[in-house]
This record gives C-alpha cells, structure tokens and sequence, in this order.
C-alpha cells in the first residue's frame, strides 16, 4: 500500500503543480466479524510443520521425543504460528491542492 500511494502521489506532482496533498485515512473492524479461533495444536502436524521448516533439526515422530522436546530448552530456534486474525476494512484518500496562479 506505500509504495501505491507514493507512486499515485508522485504521478500527480509530476503532471500538475500541487501545492499540497490531504491524506484522509479510515480503519475500521466489523460487528459480524470472523475469527480464526481458538488455537488447538495438534503436536503430529506441529512436528510435521517443524520437520518442514527446519529440516536441519529434525524432530521424532515418537512420543517420548515429542514429550523431550516440549518440555526441555534443545538450544535449536523456534516457529511463528498464527493463531488468531479479525477482518477489518480500510480507507485512504488523496485531495491535491493544486497551485493557480493568476494575473491581473
């Protein structure tokens, strides 16, 4: 979205003389909205996904090892998950004050 509307701002200095620009922004969530929630892990896919993402440190399918690996610090990285999202809407808006000059 920056890079829109710094090209959609630079667009309109560069064909007329612009004197300013108002930039009106709105951010709003819904009533009805749709979670994504709760968050219930399932360790075989958290294994699986890990085993994806990080196949230099592979884990063990086997349920002592998974048990091993929740419980003690291995020293090896972690994994972002999202958990929750809400939609929402948003709206921007660009008034140009153009430059005029006049003679008399």
């Amino acid at each position: 979205a920056a890079a829109s509307a710094h090209s959609t701002t630079m667009a309109q200095m560069n064909s007329n003389s612009v004197e300013g620009t108002v930039v009106i922004t709105a951010f709003c969530t819904h009533k009805q909205t749709d979670m994504i929630s709760p968050f219930v892990m399932d360790p075989e896919k958290a294994v699986r996904a890990w085993n994806e993402c990080n196949p230099e440190d592979y884990l063990s399918y086997d349920a002592p090892d998974m048990w091993k690996a929740a419980l003690v610090d291995t020293g090896i990285g972690s994994m972002q998950i999202l958990s929750g999202a809400a939609k929402s809407s948003s709206f921007v808006a660009y008034v140009h004050i153009l430059k005029t000059e006049q003679t008399t």
